[in-house]
């Protein structure tokens, strides 16, 4: 994730740990996100989608599992 200059990353960390996923901060605007296998990425998804409407996020999906994927076809 790419996040928008002096936006507190915390805020999203603490709401990604919330549904276990785990994230490292590379630098104040750079985060990598971990999403567990038994996470269903549907939730996961919506989280970075409501950041990302509100222009404090950008995100990528360069490789989707396919169970991550069958998450969303679920919803």
């Amino acid at each position: 994730m790419i996040l928008e200059a002096g936006f507190d990353k915390e805020i999203i960390r603490e709401k990604l740990q919330a549904i276990n996923c785990l994230s490292e901060s590379l630098n104040d605007t750079f985060l990598a996100v971990e999403i567990a296998r038994d996470v269903d990425y549907a939730i996961v998804k919506n989280v970075l989608i409501e950041y990302e409407d509100q222009s404090i996020a950008e995100f990528a999906e360069p490789y989707i599992s396919e169970k991550h994927r069958a998450d969303l076809l679920k919803n």
